[in-house]
């Protein structure tokens, strides 16, 4: 009998979570898989795999840079990981090469293919840096109706070693972690919440984890006051300005800038509704696979008690 009742709160806790998320999506995924579109060590330019992209050529990749400046590079290359606990959709990255003169900007872009009535929005991306000159910014976002937003993931060197991450609208730094991301070979999963879409006060929320840190938040739950409390590097802003317009497509577009001389490589982009849409656990989620687990060992302790006789 209590192994039934056990089995009917699993059957509710399964529903909370479910129905909890249940208006919630993932709308974008990139995760750079060779047995779909891209190839080791070739340009990604005029590509397009990954889901929730627009279809046609402005769904492909497509490699550009302001004025006179050298047009960045966009290379495939292995993918990048970090650590068992986090589960990629694909077996490749994209390294960038930027070469561009402060005051200008170079792009690697295509655009999106799904809308969303969601004032919120979660992005995040897999990011190593490879090795570069201090630039004023490098950046991975969704670029809202054309308009420049609170850019998703942001490192700003600042004139330092290493390079930090801020939150930008408009080119102009509103918060800036302390912490610095390293030349190197560390990978970071960072993460950005934007809040109040479609209204007049838009917040932003950013996160940069190492994997240690995501395998804690792991077993926290991967909420907004948790992300705050166990990351490396965390930033948040509050824009009341013009209103920032709910995701659309067209003409929304993903967007990857940078600015000066610098290499990095990112992975594993995605863009949804909640936490749990971009591959974040959140507490319930947590607490549904807990219950699972138990049921199990109590029904072996069961079957051991009675002899393996599952008709009682």
């Amino acid at each position: 009998m209590i192994h039934k009742r056990l089995v009917c709160a699993a059957a509710v806790l399964f529903v909370v979570a479910a129905g909890g998320g249940a208006q919630a999506s993932l709308l974008v995924d990139e995760g750079f898989s060779s047995s779909v579109t891209y190839t080791s060590g070739t340009s990604i330019s005029g590509l397009n795999g990954g889901t929730g992209f627009a279809t046609g050529t402005s769904g492909n990749w497509a490699l550009s840079a302001s004025g006179t400046q050298p047009t960045p590079t966009a290379v495939a290359v292995a993918g990048l990981s970090l650590g068992p606990d986090y589960v990629t959709h694909g077996d490749l990255a994209v390294q960038i090469s930027f070469s561009i003169a402060s005051g200008q900007n170079g792009y690697v872009q295509r655009q999106l293919g799904v809308g969303s009535t969601s004032s919120e929005i979660w992005t995040s991306v897999l990011f190593k840096v490879n090795n570069g000159t201090d630039a004023n910014y490098r950046a991975t976002s969704i670029e809202f109706n054309s308009s420049s937003p609170l850019l998703a993931v942001v490192h700003n060197s600042n004139g330092a070693a290493g390079h930090g991450a801020a939150l930008v609208y408009n080119a102009a730094v509103i918060d800036a972690g302390p912490n610095r991301i390293d030349d190197g070979n560390n990978v970071y999963l960072l993460i950005q919440r934007v809040t109040g879409l479609g209204t007049a006060t838009t917040i932003g929320q950013y996160w940069a984890l190492t994997a240690g840190e995501y395998t804690t938040l792991k077993g926290l739950g991967f909420t907004p006051t948790n992300l705050s409390g166990n990351c490396w590097q965390t930033a948040s802003a509050t824009y009341s300005g013009s209103t920032l317009p709910l995701l659309a497509s067209p003409p929304d577009s993903l967007l990857i800038r940078g600015r000066g001389t610098v290499t990095w490589t990112e992975d594993e982009i995605r863009i949804g509704e909640s936490a749990l849409d971009i591959g974040l656990p959140e507490p319930a989620t947590l607490a549904l696979l807990g219950v699972g687990a138990g049921l199990s060992v109590i029904r072996h302790r069961r079957r051991r008690g009675d002899g393996g006789n599952s008709g009682q």
